[in-house]
C-alpha cells in the first residue's frame, strides 16, 4: 500500500511539473526573428527554427544593443544552415541574440525570463535592466528597461553637482514589459551626467556622458 501511494505521488508530481513547463518557438521570417522578444520562465523549453544562412547566436547585453555578433562566453549557439535547435531555460538572466551574418542590419531578439516555470512571480516589482545607448551620446540617448507592470515613471536627469535639469525631469506613464524612452540632449553642456528612473519607490540611476564634439 505504501508503495502505491508513493507511486502515485510521484505521479502528480512529474505530471505538476510537466503541466508547468511551457514550449516557445522562434522562426526566422526573411532578415527578422519572429517574435523577436519571448517573455519565458525558468524550466521552459525554447525551440529555434533557422532558415537557410541564419544563426541564432547568444550575445551579451552590450554586443545586442550595439548590433555585435560576438557570441556569448558558454551561451547558446545554432549554426547557419544546421536549421537551429531546442535548449531549456536555465536561470533568470535574458538571454540577447543575434543573427550572427545579419546583426549589424538589427536582426536581433531577446528572451526575457521571470520566476520558475508555470508560476507567477508576484514578488517582482522593481525595475530591472537599465541600460543607456549610445553612451557617451551627443544629441540624443534612449533608455532601455523592464517594467514589472503598467505604472507612473519618473526620470530625472541630474548634473554633477545633484542639480536636476528642469527640461529632462518628467513623468510617464507606461504599460509592462520592456520599455524604452528617448532623452533629447541635445541642449546639455558636455559633461558627466546621472539619469535617475523612479518607479514603486524603487530608483535605478545610471552615468550619462554627453560630448559636443
Amino acid at each position: 500500500m505504501k508503495q502505491i501511494i508513493l507511486v502515485f505521488l510521484f505521479c502528480c508530481v512529474l505530471t505538476l511539473s510537466v503541466y508547468g513547463q511551457q514550449t516557445h518557438v522562434i522562426n526566422t521570417v526573411s532578415n527578422t526573428f519572429s517574435p523577436s522578444v519571448v517573455y519565458a520562465s525558468v524550466g521552459d523549453q525554447i525551440i529555434v527554427q533557422l532558415s537557410t544562412g541564419h544563426s541564432f547566436t547568444q550575445v551579451n547585453k552590450t554586443n545586442y544593443l550595439n548590433n555585435s555578433n560576438m557570441p556569448y562566453s558558454g551561451g547558446v549557439q545554432f549554426l547557419p544552415n544546421s536549421g537551429g535547435g531546442s535548449f531549456t531555460v536555465q536561470s533568470l538572466d535574458t538571454i540577447y541574440f543575434v543573427s550572427s551574418a545579419y546583426a549589424h542590419t538589427g536582426m536581433k531578439g531577446k528572451i526575457v525570463v521571470s520566476g520558475v516555470s508555470g508560476i507567477r512571480d508576484v514578488g517582482i516589482q522593481k525595475l530591472q535592466d537599465l541600460s543607456i545607448y549610445p553612451n557617451p551620446t551627443k544629441t540624443q540617448a534612449t533608455l532601455s528597461f523592464y517594467l514589472p507592470r503598467p505604472g507612473l515613471v519618473e526620470f530625472s536627469v541630474i548634473n554633477a553637482i545633484g542639480k536636476k535639469i528642469k527640461p529632462l525631469t518628467f513623468a510617464k506613464s507606461l504599460g509592462d514589459g520592456e520599455q524604452t524612452v528617448v532623452l533629447e540632449t541635445s541642449s546639455l553642456p558636455q559633461g558627466m551626467y546621472f539619469v535617475e528612473v523612479i518607479f514603486n519607490n524603487h530608483k535605478l540611476v545610471k552615468r550619462l556622458y554627453v560630448v559636443n564634439e
